[in-house]
């Protein structure tokens, strides 16, 4: 209800617009198009210190500080053609204090052409807001540098353990080849285990690293995922063996030859999930399931990878926190195994950033299953692929397995070939199969043996095969674990044609049953990777008496000692430099055929002699000498640097044997190609 004795509002309007503008928390003013201040309320003059007495005779631009004055006087312009402007500067105060506004002006008045006559305006003090966006930028700015050292750090940390690493690991390898006794092996196995074990603890903690700080970049090319699964199994089937567990892996028949994506990203998430797997399950198996779904219309497939184990289980109140990093399921001091927890939480953040999907069901008792799922692109097929030596359509074949998981593997991939395959559960079975199958006049063209079986296994089978007239004609491939790797005399004298190490890859399977089968004879030992000791000379080294002349760059004399360790007894010229300076001066003096260059060198390091070598390689004729990094700097921008300075390829540190051999056989080779080339 009304007061009576209210005050009345003023009846003059500028009065009235004068009260009302002072009780604005804002700036107000009123001025003409060439800025001149025509009104303007308190607060206007609280922020810019302006005589309100004398404000027709005060310059406004006196007002905004020098820095930002044709920053303010561009965004006036613009007001007076345009009509409207938002500005922020910084206010200078009469006296001398600074503070920031935001000014919004809009035209208030328009002439006959459409020019704005007079313009009304508003200043908010934001000297707050900007104090806050300044103390942001200062705090990210250490957030970086923080973030960068740490990155310095962890990368510096792998470099002075992966050196000193690259002698132990080396040396280890080395010596295990030396024939040592029982006692003195299981000595040297600890050696390269623990010396495995710490490595895989640093890439663990530099990979979190790169994530964590946003540095992770994916690199994405064409590659064979059957592969690159298979890889992986190869790997890890030794510690499946120790375990004794059975790692099975189905790649589905339709999968594609190739697909765009990281390659190596792809292989360490199935490396981590495989490797969990098989570190807590003790009895059983890990089952390893890629499929794919390919998008006729986009192109997109969809890989399903699926990695499933009769391990313990997890807990259901663990489940939720299972990939969050430093997580184990048991945590506690007495825990049976070993990890630093962060494998599966790299494995999710390497997935979401592919944008997949990852995630786990579990069972406590009776296993888990880990899945995940990312869409990739297709790539393209190597069209190079040596033609099979016989056609497998048709032909009947035997699979012999006590697990009817492997059995179904093995039965969908010979299926997909156009064969037409029988199972048996076991040895006797098998037998009275195959004999059946002989007096109906219907035999069988080949089996497929696993030699690991209760009752009857693969080698007592093949001997009772052999022992029967009737039937002792039929080609026999037995499937093998690692641990029987070294037996293949023993295989030969079962009478068998090829034995191959499980999980068998499928290329690798088809070729040797179509080998076997194309031989007249059917006694032929197969092209088996169970049988080629450190000692063999690769099938793709080049033919000649001589692999070529080695320059090595290496500081390190250590490191030195296990190259020459590791290339002993090959038909090679090995040089040393201590430092790249000196290799630059080797090469020019000698030349070589290919190039081993440390990264982290004294006087001239790897990179600055990689392209010294190049410059002098360009100033005379010939072709141009491979050059292989040693680096024990892993990061992804240390590969491109080297590539980058003019290298070839590159090996990390701590340095293989066999990735080292093979490493030099294949540039050597392609070396002694291209100099056909350019000769012919």
């Amino acid at each position: 209800m009304a007061n009576s004795d209210q005050t009345p509002l003023p009846t003059d309007n500028a009065r009235f617009l004068e009260l009302l503008s002072n009780v604005l928390p804002n700036g107000v003013y009123f001025a003409d198009a060439s800025g001149n201040i025509l009104y303007a309320n308190d607060k206007f003059h609280e922020l810019t210190g302006m005589s309100r007495d004398h404000m027709l005779d005060e310059d406004w631009n006196a007002c905004i500080h020098p820095d930002d004055l044709n920053y303010a006087i561009e965004e006036w312009d613009e007001a007076v053609t345009s009509g409207v402007s938002e500005a922020e500067y910084r206010c200078l105060h009469r006296d001398g204090t600074v503070c920031w506004v935001l000014d919004r002006a809009m035209a208030a008045e328009w002439d006959e052409d459409g020019r704005p006559l007079c313009m009304i305006g508003t200043l908010t003090d934001i000297s707050d807001v900007k104090k806050r966006e300044l103390d942001l930028s200062v705090a990210l700015e250490k957030a970086d540098a923080a973030a960068l050292a740490k990155s310095e750090f962890l990368a510096n940390m792998s470099h002075e353990i992966r050196t000193p690493m690259n002698g132990v690991l080396g040396m280890a390898e080395i010596l295990g080849n030396t024939g040592l006794d029982e006692k003195q092996q299981m000595c040297v196995d600890t050696i390269s285990k623990s010396g495995s074990a710490l490595i895989t603890i640093i890439n663990d903690i530099l990979d979190f690293a790169k994530v964590e700080s946003g540095k992770l970049e994916l690199d994405p090319l064409s590659f064979d995922l059957r592969a690159a699964v298979e890889d992986v199994a190869t790997l890890l089937s030794s510690q499946a063996e120790e375990k004794s567990i059975e790692l099975v892996v189905r790649c589905a028949p339709d999968l594609p030859d190739a697909v765009v994506g990281d390659a190596g990203r792809i292989r360490q998430i199935i490396t981590n999930l495989v490797g969990n797997a098989v570190k807590f399950t003790t009895h059983g198996h890990v089952f390893l399931d890629v499929a794919a779904d390919v998008s006729a219309e986009t192109g997109v497939v969809a890989v399903k990878v699926a990695v499933a184990d009769t391990g313990p289980g997890i807990p259901e109140d663990r489940m939720a926190g299972i990939f969050d990093k430093f997580e184990q399921v048991d945590n506690s001091i007495t825990r049976t195994h070993g990890g630093t927890g962060l494998g599966l939480a790299i494995s999710k953040r390497l997935v979401e950033l592919m944008e997949g999907t990852i995630g786990v069901s579990s069972v406590e008792g009776e296993g888990s299953t880990f899945c995940f799922e990312v869409a990739l692109s297709a790539g393209d097929a190597n069209v190079d692929q040596p033609p099979l030596p016989c056609d497998l359509s048709g032909r009947r074949m035997l699979v012999v397995d006590d697990i009817e998981l492997n059995r179904r593997i093995v039965q969908e991939q010979t299926l997909a070939w156009g064969m037409e395959p029988a199972c048996a559960s076991g040895g006797l079975e098998a037998l009275e199969m195959i004999r059946t199958a002989q007096r109906t006049g219907a035999p069988y063209d080949i089996a497929v043996l696993d030699f690991q079986m209760p009752n009857l296994d693969g080698g007592q089978l093949a001997q009772l095969i052999r022992s029967e007239p009737e039937i002792s004609d039929i080609p026999l491939i037995l499937l093998t674990s690692v641990g029987q790797q070294a037996d293949g005399k023993k295989f030969r004298d079962l009478g068998v044609e090829g034995h191959l190490i499980k999980p068998a890859r499928s290329k690798l399977l088809q070729a040797t049953i179509a080998k076997i089968l194309a031989e007249s004879d059917r006694r032929i030992s197969t092209f088996t990777e169970s049988e080629v000791s450190v000692e063999d000379v690769p099938a793709n080294a080049p033919k000649s008496a001589g692999l070529g002349r080695i320059l090595l760059a290496e500081d390190n004399q250590i490191n030195q000692f296990v190259v020459q360790q590791m290339l002993e007894g090959l038909p090679i010229e090995l040089t040393i430099a201590d430092n790249g300076r000196l290799a630059v001066e080797r090469f020019r003096e000698d030349g070589a055929d290919i190039v081993l260059m440390d990264v982290s060198m004294p006087e001239m390091d790897g990179y600055e002699a990689t392209r010294s070598i190049r410059e002098y390689e360009a100033g005379i004729a010939g072709s141009r000498v491979p050059i292989i990094g040693l680096t024990a700097h892993v990061m992804e921008h240390d590969r491109k640097r080297c590539l980058e300075s003019g290298m070839d390829d590159y090996l990390p540190k701590p340095i293989a044997l066999n990735p080292l051999r093979d490493m030099l056989f294949k540039w050597i080779q392609k070396s002694k190609e291209t100099d056909l080339e350019l000769t012919g």
